[in-house]
């Protein structure tokens, strides 16, 4: 969150959630969401795909620009 806090207006809603009470609300994709997982780049790379950012706080303002023009 306070990677993203300088570029927006609104403080982000940020708060916990019992899995019960998610899986009541979103069913399978909130399991899907509180998946905890290690991405490793050498494994992914076999399956084609190339990594272009190193860290999501670092790269917070291209990431928020991209959620917002695919919102529209």
């Amino acid at each position: 969150m306070s990677a993203i806090k300088p570029y927006v207006q609104v403080r982000p809603d940020v708060r916990y959630v019992p899995i019960e009470d998610a899986r009541a609300k979103m069913g399978a994709y909130a399991d899907a969401l509180a998946l905890d997982q290690l991405v490793r780049s050498p494994r992914a790379r076999t399956l084609g795909w190339t990594p272009t950012l190193h860290s999501v706080a670092g790269n917070a303002a291209r990431l928020l620009e991209e959620w917002r023009a695919a919102r529209v």
